[in-house]
């Protein structure tokens, strides 16, 4: 161990430690944010509330994150750009999220005479965050007087135009009258749950509740009465509310 300017030089292995002993520490030597972010959705313009997961391949760096979207790359400026007082240095990050894809970028950080007596971090402010696609699986059919289901083949499905936020959409069409059908329960159904076919036209029926509850994605339930209901026929909820249609 030797002293010399103040600074007092460790020798650990092979490694070689600078460490000021006699005053505070210089800026660039101090452990804090070096590029700082924050995440938003592209399409709602909100932050990104899912927690981020930032990497880097630049060495003396890491990722750190907090909460609202707020994350970054954080480390000993000194360790990642030694010499910076007279070389601008650049970082890569890759910043993650659960269903949005991939944000990675590059940032330069300036060149600083005073450094490292004197940093200051880069703040990279706002990235938006492109949310993952998704696959639509069209499947047509039309219904029954008796509720059943009956394939429509030849429907013509487009796409007739993309937003990418929410603002963009001004004056949306007005929707055509359709009614989307998942396959199977959509969601748990208890015992006692009324049951109703979905029809064209109304079936005076007595009342029709599950005998045995009902997962998501099942295709077969069981009642307390079959009456108009029969394979591949429609059915709706009535508890909480006759808003819930399942087929």
């Amino acid at each position: 161990m030797t002293t010399s300017a103040g600074l007092t030089t460790i020798l650990d292995g092979s490694r070689v430690h600078h460490v000021d002993l006699l005053g505070p520490r210089p800026a660039g030597q101090v452990w804090q944010a070096v590029v700082l972010l924050q995440a938003f959705d592209e399409l709602t313009g909100r932050t990104v509330q899912g927690r981020l997961a930032i990497t880097t391949r630049t060495a003396g760096l890491t990722g750190g994150t907090s909460e609202n979207g707020v994350g970054g790359l954080v480390g000993v400026p000194v360790r990642a750009f030694p010499d910076l007082a007279g070389t601008a240095r650049s970082a890569e990050l890759r910043v993650e999220t659960p269903g949005y894809l991939p944000w990675t970028g590059t940032v330069t950080v300036p060149a600083q005479p005073g450094f490292p007596a004197t940093f200051d971090g880069v703040r990279l402010g706002r990235i938006d965050l492109r949310r993952a696609p998704i696959r639509v699986e069209v499947h047509t059919f039309k219904l029954t007087a008796q509720g059943s289901t009956v394939a429509v083949g030849g429907a013509d499905v487009r796409v007739t135009g993309v937003w990418r936020t929410f603002a963009a959409l001004t004056q949306p069409a007005t929707p055509p009258g359709l009614l989307a059908v998942p396959l199977g329960a959509s969601q748990p159904w208890p015992v006692g749950t009324g049951i109703d076919s979905v029809s064209l036209v109304p079936v005076a029926e007595p009342t029709r509740v599950l005998a045995e509850p009902a997962a998501p994605g099942d295709r077969t339930v069981s009642v307390s009465r079959a009456g108009a209901l029969a394979p591949g026929t429609s059915w709706a909820s009535t508890w909480p509310t006759p808003t819930v249609a399942d087929t």
